[in-house]
């Protein structure tokens, strides 16, 4: 588990807007000769258009700024109520991974060393035809373990070797696999299944002095 927990990302919210300037609203100044062609009274009137535009803006930019503080409050609180959860997961995984390793290193305890060999085999690459339930049981006093797995069936060799095309009747024509072959064949496959996990079983194993492991093959 990693212990890195993603930023705060807030997009554009981050900051706020650039609130309305009256510089932007103001009408420009009549000229000298505004008072000689009635330009000055006009001008009264579209300033006072002008200050009432502003303040409208003005109050709703208010208003987003508001909206915008209120979304950015409850979407910080949401991120660190999920940091704190996050922060006490990796707490708890740590803390078990350090029981096991103590465990392991120290006192051979049974928890430990089957957690940890559970864990290594369980991610052994096998096909999807093979059942990947593996059982555990390890003895301190002898340092040993006996591991238990679910062998596919026979089904998994295929029944038919081959397929021929007859073009008179446009069928396919199947060949069947001889029982002896697929006898063959099927012991094989779980030769070579034992010994994949018996030697990451050996590969895996924290230091142990010795380790026996028992092999079951269920079949279905």
């Amino acid at each position: 588990m990693s212990d890195e927990f993603p930023p705060l990302n807030l997009g554009a919210y981050r900051v706020a807007a650039p609130p309305p300037v009256w510089s932007d609203y103001a009408p420009p100044e009549p000229g000298a000769l505004a008072g000689l062609l009635g330009a000055k009274s006009r001008h009264e009137q579209r300033l006072a258009a002008a200050r009432d535009h502003f303040e409208r803006a003005k109050a709703d930019y208010a208003r987003a700024e508001a909206a915008r503080l209120e979304w950015v409050h409850e979407q910080t609180s949401r991120y660190e109520a999920a940091r704190r959860a996050h922060d006490d997961e990796v707490a708890r995984h740590n803390s078990h991974i350090a029981q096991i390793a103590s465990g392991l290193r120290n006192h051979r305890e049974r928890e430990s060393v089957q957690w940890y060999l559970e864990l290594a085999l369980s991610r052994t690459l096998l096909p999807e035809e093979v059942p990947h339930v593996v059982e555990l049981a390890y003895s301190p006093q002898g340092e040993q373990a006996v591991v238990r797995f679910e062998l596919p069936s026979v089904e998994v060799i295929p029944a038919v070797d081959s397929y021929t095309y007859v073009a008179t009747t446009s069928t396919l024509r199947e060949k069947k696999r001889p029982k002896a072959e697929m006898a063959h064949m099927y012991r094989s496959v779980v030769s070579q299944i034992t010994l994949l996990l018996h030697a990451r079983s050996l590969r895996i194993r924290p230091r142990a002095r010795q380790c026996g492991t028992g092999w079951s093959r269920t079949l279905r």
